[in-house]
């Protein structure tokens, strides 16, 4: 069984912690995007806050694939690979993108390397 739960950049996020205390959920996607106080500059820094408390669980990172979804939060493909992915994607319990949403994912090219 997969159990995922979604939450917001800044860590802690009350609204889940009760739910992820209990070790049940396998797959932790960090949204670093949706007007999440100072998760706009710190990606990086705050993925890697979410992996250390659940060491035992996929961390994801969450981001936009269009800066007319989040244009504060939006991370070019450059910036995401040299300064977030380069140092997260060798830490044991990184699960990988999750990309929002497809309709904009599309129109960018973002998942596919076309968005730079």
């Amino acid at each position: 069984m997969v159990l995922t739960a979604t939450t917001r950049c800044s860590y802690p996020d009350h609204r889940l912690d009760m739910a992820l205390a209990t070790g049940l959920f396998t797959h932790i996607h960090v949204r670093v995007f949706g007007g999440d106080a100072g998760c706009t500059t710190h990606h990086r820094a705050s993925w890697e806050r979410w992996a250390a408390a659940y060491p035992g669980s996929l961390v994801y990172l969450g981001v936009v694939a269009s800066p007319e979804q989040d244009a504060n939060a939006y991370l070019p493909r450059k910036v995401l690979f040299s300064d977030v992915l380069s140092h997260i994607v060798e830490k044991p319990n990184y699960g990988g993108l999750m990309i929002w949403d497809r309709y904009y994912d599309k129109k960018t090219g973002y998942s596919a390397g076309k968005a730079l």
